[in-house]
C-alpha cells in the first residue's frame, strides 16, 4: 500500500516541492527539490526520510534549486542545480554524495558565467557523472565527475557554427565512456535539433544529411552503439521526428506523418533496436488531440494503432518491463479521465484505470514498470474547490489496475521503482495546492509503496 512517509520541510518555508526522486534499493533513495529559503535533500532509509543539507557555491543566494538527481548506490549519488547571486546571475552547481554527507562538487567553466544551467545528469557509475546543460552565452555545455572530491572538469560540448543559443535538456550515459546528450540550438532565427556523443574525453556532434528543424527532449540508450531520441519539428504544423545513434553517427530516421500535428513526448527502449515513443497529434482540421504510439524495429519507425477518441486526449509517458510488453500513460476525455495503454508486442490495447469520485480532471504523468507483471502510475486529480489538487496512483499487477490510496493531497512529479516490491513518488503538496484559500503554502511530499 501507499503511505505518506513525513518528509523535512524547512521551517517557515512556502514553497517546498521535491522535483525529482532515485532510487537503487528499498532502503536507499534520494529525493531533491527547492524551497522558498533555498536547495532541499531528504535521504529514505527504509524507515524514515531525513533531511540532508546541500552545499551552495555561494555565502547568500537569492535562490538556489536543484532539478536532477542520479544514484548508482547508497554511498555515491550526484544532485545538479542553479542558484542566483547578489545580482540574480544565474550559475549552475552540483553536490555528490559520499554515504555520509553532500559536498560540494567544483565546477570550472560556465561556472562563473551568469546565466549558465544544469539541466540533467545521469551517473552509469561510482565514478563518473556527466550533467548537461547550457551556459550564459547560451551555447550548451556540460560537466563531467569522475568521483573524487578534489576534482571536476568542464566538458566542452559542441556548439554548431553559427547558432545564436543552444542547450542540452536530457542525457543518457550507458557506460562511462559512452554518453549521449540531446536538445535544441537556433540558428538564423530557427530552432534546429541538437545531438552530441560523449566517448571518455571529448563531445563530438555527427552532423545529418539535413539540418533537423525542432527539438528533442527525450533519449534513451540501451548501449554504446545504440540511442534514440525523439522530440518534435519547427514546421508551421508540428510534426514528429527521431534521431538514432548507431556508435559512429546520428542519422535522422523518418517517423510516420500525421494529416495534422505530432509532438513526440517520451521514448523506452528495452533493447537494441526495440524502441516505443509516445506523445499526442491531430487528425488536422477541428478533429481533437489525440495520443500517438510510433514502435522502432531496428530499421524503421510504424505508428502503432491506438485505441481512438473522441476528445482530447495524449500520452506523456512510457515505460517497458521488456521488449513485448510496455506501457503508456497519460489523459483521455479533455483530461476529465486517466489513460492507460499496454503494448502486447503485436498491438495496443486500452486499458481500464479508476479516477477519483469527484474529480473534475485526472491525468498520469509518469509510469516505472519494473518487471512486465508490475507497473506504477502517479499524476494527479482535480476537483472540488478552486485549486484542489490531489495526488494520484496507480498499480498495475498483470491484470488489472488499481487506485493505490495515497493519504495526502497535493502533486507527484516523479517516480523510481527499484524492486516490484517497493516505490518512490516525490512531489509538492500543501496548501497551495489541496486548499482553496490560496495562501501559497506547499510543503514536500514524498509517498512510499510497500507491496
Amino acid at each position: 500500500m501507499w503511505s505518506a512517509t513525513p518528509a523535512p520541510n524547512i521551517g517557515g518555508s512556502q514553497g517546498d516541492v521535491l522535483s525529482a526522486v532515485s532510487c537503487t534499493a528499498v532502503a536507499v533513495c534520494a529525493a531533491v527539490g527547492s524551497t522558498a529559503q533555498g536547495t532541499l535533500s531528504n535521504r529514505w532509509n527504509g524507515s524514515t526520510w531525513t533531511a540532508q543539507p546541500t552545499p551552495v557555491p555561494y555565502a547568500s543566494p537569492q535562490y538556489s534549486q536543484l532539478t536532477s538527481v542520479s544514484c548508482v548506490s547508497d554511498t555515491a549519488c550526484v544532485t545538479v542545480g542553479q542558484y542566483a547571486d547578489q545580482l540574480f546571475n544565474r550559475l549552475p552547481f552540483a553536490d555528490a554524495w559520499d554515504g555520509s554527507a553532500w559536498m560540494s562538487m567544483p565546477m570550472p567553466g560556465p561556472m562563473g558565467t551568469p546565466g549558465s544551467q544544469l539541466a540533467g545528469v545521469s551517473c552509469p557509475s561510482a565514478t563518473m557523472c556527466v550533467a548537461v546543460g547550457s551556459n550564459g552565452d547560451f551555447q550548451s555545455f556540460s560537466e563531467l565527475w569522475n568521483g573524487s572530491k578534489c576534482k571536476g572538469s568542464l566538458l566542452s560540448a559542441w556548439t554548431p557554427p553559427g547558432s545564436t543559443q543552444a542547450s542540452l535538456s536530457s542525457v543518457s550515459c550507458p557506460t562511462t565512456r559512452a554518453c549521449v546528450a540531446v536538445g535544441s540550438y537556433i540558428a538564423s532565427g530557427q530552432l534546429h535539433a541538437l545531438t552530441e556523443q560523449w566517448n571518455g574525453s571529448a563531445w563530438t556532434a555527427m552532423g545529418n544529411a539535413q539540418a533537423d528543424s525542432g527539438t528533442l527532449v527525450s533519449v534513451a540508450c540501451t548501449t554504446s552503439t545504440s540511442c534514440m531520441a525523439v522530440g518534435s519539428t519547427n514546421a508551421s504544423t508540428p510534426g514528429a521526428f527521431a534521431e538514432s545513434w548507431d556508435g559512429t553517427g546520428w542519422q535522422s530516421v523518418p517517423t510516420p506523418a500525421g494529416a495534422g500535428s505530432q509532438k513526440l513526448l517520451a521514448v523506452a527502449c528495452p533493447a537494441a533496436g526495440t524502441c516505443e515513443a509516445v506523445g499526442y497529434g491531430t487528425n488536422g482540421g477541428s478533429s481533437p488531440q489525440a495520443p500517438i504510439v510510433d514502435g522502432w524495429d531496428g530499421a524503421t519507425w510504424s505508428q502503432q494503432l491506438t485505441p481512438s477518441f473522441r476528445t482530447a486526449s495524449r500520452l506523456s509517458g512510457v515505460s517497458c518491463g521488456s521488449t513485448t510488453l510496455c506501457t503508456a500513460v497519460g489523459y483521455q476525455s479533455n483530461g476529465a479521465a486517466t489513460l492507460a495503454e499496454q503494448w502486447n508486442g503485436s498491438a495496443w490495447a486500452l486499458q481500464l484505470t479508476p479516477n477519483s469520485t469527484g474529480a473534475t480532471s485526472n491525468s498520469l504523468d509518469a509510469v516505472a514498470c519494473p518487471t512486465t507483471t508490475t507497473c506504477v502510475a502517479i499524476g494527479r486529480s482535480q476537483g472540488g474547490s478552486p485549486g484542489m489538487a490531489t495526488t494520484l496512483a496507480e498499480r498495475w499487477d498483470g491484470t488489472s489496475w488499481v487506485a493505490q490510496p495515497i493519504p495526502t493531497q497535493g502533486l507527484l512529479l516523479s517516480v523510481s521503482c527499484p524492486t516490484t516490491s517497493f516505490c518512490s513518488a516525490a512531489g509538492a503538496g500543501g496548501k497551495s495546492l489541496g486548499d482553496s484559500s490560496g495562501n501559497g503554502t506547499n510543503l514536500t511530499l514524498v509517498e512510499s509503496y510497500v507491496a
